[in-house]
Parts: structure tokens; C-alpha cells; sequence
């Protein structure tokens, strides 16, 4: 069913076992002045259990003399990172797995996109290549060769050169972003690109063969200044020669109305960017892979298409890191689907916390799950069908435990029944039917429906779990209005409007 996806492909020196990467995020691992800690080590760890053929690990600064408020960013400007970086190349080696590194320049002044406007007609990246001086320009290009000079004595398989999403390599190329007047400027291919040829050539020139060069970039800054599709291919062209694998995505980070093409919710489509790739990919030799909320379905199709070579992704390899397996085990169902709820991107991104996910409890928090067992299994009741219902009585019937899930109603699912209604949230619709699927299929968990538990019935048990829901807040001024209805009634059938709607909330 998946024989294209799990086909292995050769990325330069680098061979993978099949053709899904965990594409670089920042999980907010690491200790707070840029080593490897525990917490990342074992994130990895069921990462790559998983199956995925190659783990990019994101976010390494190579910014010499960082200041102090850059924390819990993994320092490849630094030799202090080399030791534990080796360790966690080594575990993920253990899985017959590659590990990249994601290489790139973050700001040096702090302060968020916001504070740091001062032309709100321009947007604001990283560092904008306008202002650097020459020697400037010299001492970041000696800081990714020195940076990926370390990713070889770590153990890595590959490095990430990031030049999308407003990184400084792709900030070069954009009319609107790059002001410069000199050999640097992006009035024409050969000075657009420049820095990336100059940074590529050096790399390649230090570490020779020993490790894969990939590249991330915009097939579209989405900004006005973007150079076009033609302009991209133009520019990978020259540096082609340089780089193994190139990533396409698209958008800049600092430009908040772009959020949604970066990080996809549930109501934008699956694969944005495959079409942009397929273009890219005809007019080059090396493989292209692509992110933006691919589905494995859609990868198979069109890497046996040969639109693509390989499919990136994070989100849903965080909401079920054994998709691969199972898609090779040919029991697809069994993985939990992604929501896109963006949960994990809004926590990392700007609550600055460590990672977390809507629909995988352990996914961040794996130290400290991972020592909870069973001693004395133990009989259960949870009194609701839910979505709280339903995880606690999985997770119970893993652990040993007996459980009878009780649910007045006559189907399971809760409110989500009604949150999957519309037809954008089919994400959620998978969701809650992996949900119902999975607590069926556990042999411990007696399912009761159309049953609302009594005080009486609950005595023979070790534990009784209450997961009822909650009710929805109606202001009291409209409760007894026949003219107002709850959306969750509307969703579900059960109510009816009229021509003229006001929708409140």
C-alpha cells in the first residue's frame, strides 16, 4: 500500500531506510544554555522507535558570543555541544535511523518581530542582510562552516541549512527585504544569491563528502518583494551543485497573517506546497522533499508520480510516532491522527515552553512517563464517553487495569461529535473515530451505552473515574429565547435558524 514511501532513497553519502523525515522544529529541549538534556534525548528516543528513516533535529545557533537571553536553543557555535550531541547521535543510530541538524543565524538583539519593527512596509526577519557589513557577511558564513564542522564530529548524517521562512540566507533574495545597492543586493540572480553559493561552496569545501547538505527553502516569501517561482528555480539551480536534498515550504515568520501556510490548521488543505515542489523538482537532479501538512496517502501518490522524492513533516509524527511502522505493518488505523490544532506550535513558539501535543498525552513529557507502570491492576468505571473518557479507559487497558466505560448516550465521542461536524474539521472527524476505533479494540475495557451510571451500580469498584463534559455557558439573558440555539445543537441537526443570523462567539 505505501511501497513508494517505504522504499529507501540515497541522499548524497546519506542512505535512508524509507522516505519520511521528522522535519526540524524547536521543541524547547535543551538546557538553558544550549546542551542536549534528557528531556530532548528521550523525545528522540520515541521519535525514532517509530520508524521514521531520518530525524532532523531543529533550531542549532551558529551565532558566535550569543547573548544570555537566547536560551534552550542547541548551540553548535559552541564545543561544549559536541559531547552530548554524539550521545544523541549514537541512540538514534541504535533505531537504524539518520539524525540531521538544522543549521541557522537567529537574531541578536531580542525582543519579538513586533518590537523589532521599525518599518511596518518592510517585514521583519531575522537579520536583515540591508545592515550587515562585509566582515559581517564574512563572519556568519565562517560560522556555519564552523557549526557544520561540529555536526561531523557529532556523529551527524546531515545538516539542514535553513534559508526559508525569513532565515538570513533566504532574506537575499527578496527585493522588499534585501535594500542593498552592492555585489550582495537582489537586483539580479547572481548578487541574490551570492551569500548562499559563498555559505554552500565554503561548507561543502570544509567537510567534503562526510555528511548530507540540505537546504530549506521558499518556493514563495508570500510577501510583496518574493521573487517568483522562476527566480526560486533559477537560484536552486546555482546552488544545486553544492546541496544533496532541498526542503520546500513557503511564508515568513515574522508575518503573522502568514502563520496559517506555515503551520497549516485544520481548515487548510493537506500538502500546499506539492505543487510548487513538483515544479522545482522537473527542473533539477537532486531529490526534492516537501512539508506543509502531507499525508503519507498523498505522499505515496505522488513520489510514485515522481513529483516529489520523500515527504517531510513534525506534527503528525508527534501525534503518532509509529506511523511509519504501522503504515509498514499495513494497519494505517492504528495511528493517531494530527488535529492541527497548533497546540504544539503555539506552546514552543510563544509561550517559549517545552513542546506538547492536544492528542498524544506522553509527547513532550516522556521522562516523566516513562517510569509509570502497573503494580495492582485495579477495576475501573469512567462514567462518560468522551474524549476524556475514552483516552483515560485506553491508557487505563494498557496499563492492566480493568475498565466499564459507561455512556448515557447512545454512541461514544462526547462534543466531539459535534466539533467534527463541519466538513473543514475532517481532521477532527479522524481523530474521533481513531478514538472509538481504538478503546473498542482494547480487550479489558466493556463498553455500556444508552447506561447512565447510579451511585448504587459503582460500589464494586477500585476507582471511579468522572469525565461527564461540560455544559455549554448560554448568558442567562437569552436561556429561554426560542430564538437562540446552541451551535453544538445546530451542528448536530438538532436546531434550526432562519435567514438572519447573528452568531455570538
Amino acid at each position: 500500500m505505501y511501497k513508494h514511501v517505504l522504499s529507501p532513497i540515497q541522499i548524497g553519502p546519506m542512505k535512508l531506510k524509507n522516505r519520511v523525515s521528522f522535519t526540524p522544529v524547536w521543541p524547547s529541549f535543551a538546557t538553558s544554555d544550549g546542551r542536549v538534556n534528557r528531556e530532548l534525548i528521550e523525545w528522540v528516543r520515541d521519535i525514532v522507535k517509530g520508524g521514521v528513516g531520518c530525524i532532523n533535529i531543529g533550531c542549532g545557533c551558529v551565532n558566535r558570543n550569543l547573548p544570555s537571553f537566547v536560551t534552550h536553543l542547541l548551540r553548535m557555535s559552541e564545543e561544549g555541544t559536541v559531547n552530548e550531541m554524539t550521545m544523541l547521535s549514537d541512540l538514534v543510530h541504535m533505531y537504524q535511523c539518520k539524525i540531521g541538524i538544522e543549521l541557522f543565524a537567529i537574531n541578536m538583539y531580542g525582543g519579538s518581530f513586533e518590537t523589532r519593527d521599525t518599518n511596518s512596509t518592510k517585514p521583519v526577519v531575522e537579520l536583515d542582510p540591508t545592515f550587515m557589513t562585509k566582515e559581517q557577511i564574512k563572519e556568519y558564513i565562517e560560522d556555519f562552516v564552523e557549526a557544520a564542522d561540529r555536526a561531523v564530529r557529532c556523529g551527524v548524517d546531515s545538516i539542514v541549512i535553513h534559508g526559508a521562512h525569513g532565515q538570513l540566507p533566504g532574506c537575499f533574495l527578496n527585493k522588499r527585504i534585501n535594500e542593498r545597492t552592492d555585489e550582495y543586493s537582489a537586483e539580479n540572480m547572481d548578487n541574490a544569491s551570492r551569500f548562499t553559493v559563498e555559505l554552500l561552496s565554503a561548507i561543502r569545501e570544509r567537510i567534503g563528502n562526510k555528511l548530507a547538505i540540505e537546504y530549506r527553502i521558499n518556493a514563495s516569501d508570500m510577501v510583496e518583494g518574493s521573487p517568483t517561482l522562476d527566480e526560486v528555480i533559477e537560484f536552486v539551480k546555482r546552488i544545486e551543485p553544492y546541496i544533496d536534498l532541498l526542503h520546500v515550504s513557503r511564508a515568513l515568520h515574522s508575518e503573522q497573517k502568514l502563520a496559517p501556510y506555515m503551520n497549516q490548521p485544520l481548515y487548510y488543505p493537506h500538502g500546499i506546497n506539492i505543487e510548487d515542489a513538483t515544479k522545482i523538482k522537473k527542473a533539477i537532479h537532486i531529490p526534492v522533499t516537501v512539508v506543509g501538512s502531507v499525508t503519507l496517502e498523498q505522499a505515496e501518490e505522488h513520489i510514485a508520480n515522481g513529483d516529489i522524492d520523500m515527504v517531510s513533516m513534525a506534527r503528525g509524527l508527534m501525534a503518532d510516532p509509529y506511523m511509519v511502522k504501522n503504515a509498514k505493518m499495513s494497519c494505517p488505523e492504528k495511528t493517531r491522527p494530527c488535529i492541527r490544532c497548533n497546540n504544539c506550535i503555539n506552546i514552543t513558539h510563544y509561550k517559549l515552553a517545552p513542546v506538547r501535543c492536544s492528542v498524544n498525552a506522553e509527547m513532550g513529557m516522556e521522562t516523566i512517563y516513562m517510569n509509570v507502570g502497573t503494580t495492582t491492576p485495579k477495576k475501573i468505571a469512567v462514567i462518560g464517553g468522551g474524549p476524556a473518557g475514552m483516552e483515560f479507559a485506553r491508557t487505563a487497558s494498557q496499563r492492566g487495569h480493568s475498565v466499564d466505560l459507561f455512556e448515557k448516550s447512545d454512541c461514544l465521542g462526547g462534543v466531539l461529535n459535534m466539533a467534527a461536524a463541519p466538513d473543514f474539521k475532517a481532521d477532527i472527524k479522524n481523530y474521533l473515530e481513531w478514538s472509538i476505533r481504538s478503546v473498542k479494540a482494547c480487550d479489558n475495557v466493556m463498553i455500556h451505552l444508552n447506561t447512565e451510571a447510579k451511585p448504587e451500580d459503582l460500589n464494586e469498584y477500585d476507582v471511579v473515574v468522572v469525565a461527564i463534559g461540560s455544559e455549554p455557558i448560554i448568558p442567562q439573558f437569552v436561556k429561554d429565547n426560542p430564538s437562540v440555539v446552541w451551535v453544538g445543537d445546530l451542528e448536530k441537526g438538532n436546531a434550526t435558524v432562519g435567514d438572519d443570523v447573528v452568531i455570538v462567539g
